[in-house]
């Protein structure tokens, strides 16, 4: 892993917002098959896998309504 070096001897300060994980997304979009409730999920990043599943949910009678510009999906399986 890569080190951050900060010189100039002023702290460091403010707010940064990690991109989605696309490694983790996946299974955590598979696990809103395991409710009937809608279920919310912030920071999906827009990928390929995740489209195909979206798909394929929606082929079996979901409703998904994913905002990829926000980045938070609403999937409802009941």
């Amino acid at each position: 892993m890569a080190d951050l070096i900060v010189n100039g001897g002023k702290p460091l300060s403010g707010t940064i917002t990690p991109s989605g994980n696309k490694n983790s997304a996946l299974p955590i979009v598979c696990a809103t098959l395991l409710t009937d409730e809608p279920v919310t999920i912030t920071n999906v990043p827009a990928i390929t896998d995740l489209d195909k599943i979206v798909a394929f949910m929606r082929q079996q009678g979901s409703v998904v309504d994913w905002n990829k510009d926000t980045g938070v999906m609403r999937v409802d399986h009941s």
